[in-house]
Parts: C-alpha cells; structure tokens; sequence
C-alpha cells in the first residue's frame, strides 16, 4: 500500500477507533510570491485579493475506521475547531467567523466556515487575503485542532498545512494541480474517482495552448498517463492507499512548469501512517515528530511506518510488515530513494532544505 505526504497524526482510543487527519486545499499548494523588501512587499502572486480571484479553502477532514471496510470520513463540530498559525498563534473570530488577529496591521485574513463532502459537513478555512506578512516574508504552518468524543472516550486529532512564501520574480510562473471536483483529492468509494486539473500563472489553462503531460507514480517510477487534456480522472483502481499524480506543462515544445499532488482512497482497507520520530539509537524510535525541517537546523526524522487493515469496523495492524520509500522535491524530481525493504527510514534536513521541501511515498516492500 502506498502512502504520499500526509501531515497529521493518528489516534488509537479506547474502543479501538483509528482516526487519522489531513488538511487539504482545492488549491493544491498555497504559495505567493512577493518582490521589494519584507517591510513593503510587492508585486504579490498570486493576489488573492484582487476582483474575481479565487479564494483557497482548507478543510479539516478526519478519518474512522469505524467505517465497516474502509476508513469514513467522520463529521467534527465546526465550533470544536481552533486554527493557529505556527503551532502557537490561535486564530480569533467575530461573530461572522471572519479572523481578528492583527497581522502586519491587518486583520480579516481568514473565514472560519464549513464545506460538505459527501453528505459529511467538514470544518473548513478559508483565506481572504494575501498572507506574505503573516510571518514577516517567511513560509509558516496553519495548524487545526478539536477533540471529538466517540463511545464516552475523548480523542485530540490535529493537522498542519503549509503556506510558502517566497522571493520571487515578476516573471514568477507556477503550475498547480488544484482539485477538479468537490472531493479535495479524495476517493472516497469503491468504484470511485477523483479529478484533478491543471492551473497555470493562476488561471485556468484550458484553451490557452499548453500541452499536458500527466503521469502516476508506481514503485518509484513516473508512468505516463493516456488523458493529454488539463483535466484527469484518478479511479480508485489506480490508488492502493494513496498517490503521487504529476502534471508537466508544455509551452509549445518547452517544459513550463509541473506539479506534484497526493491522491488518497479512504476506501482502501489498507492505510499506512508514515510514523515520523524522533531517532532513538541506532534502531529506536522516540517522541512523534513535525514533519518539518528549519534553515540552519540539524535534525533527523526517522519514519517507522505501520500498515493496518481494517474489516468490519475493527482495525489490527499487519506485523513483520517492510517498506520502500521515495523522495521527491515538490515538482516530482527524485531526492532520495530508499529501495531496499526495511522498517525505518532516516531522512535528515541536509537531504532535504536545499529543496525547500519534500513530497514523499512509502510503500509495502511486497
């Protein structure tokens, strides 16, 4: 079963409900751009602020496994949500659930509100304004938290999203794979799909005459895909768990730009939690870790995956399970692979940093 990059945490409660979460955007990546200095940014983009741009939405989504077969997407109370940025700063809202935390002078940056899925109401985030002085110039996490009860047990599920905030240029182009559908890069059924669509220079590409490449990772390799339109449909026969989708633009017969995104089947059975801990010898693991490395650092994540099957509403976990893993930087170009079966992986900040970031899979070795 594959696993690609998941930000979260999973949960075992009393009564042998597994909960795992994720945050995702229909936007994909959220990312601005800005020129001048870090007191009085310009040239902002993508500028969410100007008429008719498109406002991204994050949403809190958290799986059960008391789900028969298959992980349920399961309903969090809106109002049992707290949202920070970094970890540290919770966001405050007014009555209209619009943020008042003053950021660079300016408030009003997010909308607390919901988005259905199915027929499940998840709690959801969504930006209003440009966010390049939220961290003073610097990328940062937007993190949600809640505790739910479930059969007279309390269980805390949280999340994190990164936001990345760059110097760039005027002539700044970035291709984005933004969710085609309402299902946020989720299979949620068997037999089902999921869209995902191409955006370029954030606009819709289609009928601007750009080509489109789009390909599927299997056991570490790219595999071209058939559809050539800025639209592609992922069954759920192409996912075993969850993974990676890339998209390569071309402008005429130059590459302009790819992406890289995440698709996950909550149907599957199988679901591999990445595990990343703090290294604990030369086999150990410690505390459960933040995926997340800082500049100047020097910091090893060790990821100790765990396979579970889940069938009739009880989940168990598969032992003397080994695993693959595969590094990617966040256009699909190959970081690190770690090939040989094994149950932990060591991924270090100096692998990592230079690339400004990491999507990655893990897979069953068998």
């Amino acid at each position: 079963m594959a696993k690609a990059s998941v930000t979260g945490q999973i949960t075992v409660i009393s009564n042998g409900t597994t909960f795992y979460t994720v945050l995702q955007c229909q936007m994909g990546d959220i990312y601005q751009t800005y020129l001048g200095d870090t007191e009085n940014p310009t040239n902002i983009t993508p500028d969410f602020e100007s008429d008719g741009a498109t406002k991204p939405m994050i949403v809190f989504l958290a799986y059960s496994s008391e789900k028969a077969n298959g992980n349920g997407l399961y309903p969090i109370a809106n109002q049992n949500v707290h949202w920070y940025i970094n970890n540290n700063t919770e966001l405050t809202f007014d009555s209209q659930g619009v943020s008042t935390n003053n950021f660079g002078g300016v408030t009003g940056h997010f909308t607390k509100t919901t988005q259905v899925i199915g027929d499940i109401t998840v709690p959801a985030l969504v930006i209003n304004k440009n966010l390049v002085k939220i961290n003073d110039c610097n990328s940062f996490l937007i993190n949600a938290e809640a505790t739910v009860s479930v059969t007279n047990s309390s269980v805390h599920l949280s999340g994190a999203y990164q936001v990345s905030i760059t110097y760039g240029t005027e002539n700044t182009k970035k291709v984005t794979i933004i969710a085609g559908d309402t299902n946020f890069f989720n299979i949620n059924e068997k037999g089902g799909s999921c869209k995902l669509k191409a955006w370029v220079d954030n606009a819709d590409a289609a009928g601007l005459g750009y080509t489109f490449k789009w390909y599927v990772n299997n056991d570490g390799n790219w595999e071209l895909q058939s559809e050539a339109s800025d639209v592609i449909s992922i069954m759920e026969t192409q996912v075993s768990t969850s993974a990676l989708v890339k998209l390569e633009v071309y402008k005429e017969d130059d590459l302009y730009g790819m992406d890289v995104q995440t698709v996950n089947d909550t149907s599957d059975p199988y679901h591999i939690t990445p595990n990343p801990r703090e290294p604990k010898g030369s086999d150990g693991v410690g505390d459960v870790v933040i995926e997340q490395f800082t500049n100047g650092e020097e910091k090893t994540i060790r990821y100790a995956p765990i396979l579970w099957y889940n069938k009739d509403g009880v989940r168990t976990t598969v032992s003397n399970q080994t695993f693959k893993m595969w590094l990617y930087d966040n256009a699909g170009v190959l970081i690190k692979a770690f090939d040989t079966a094994a149950k932990f992986f060591d991924v270090t900040s100096a692998s990592i940093v230079e690339h400004g970031g990491s999507v990655y899979i893990i897979q069953t070795s068998d």
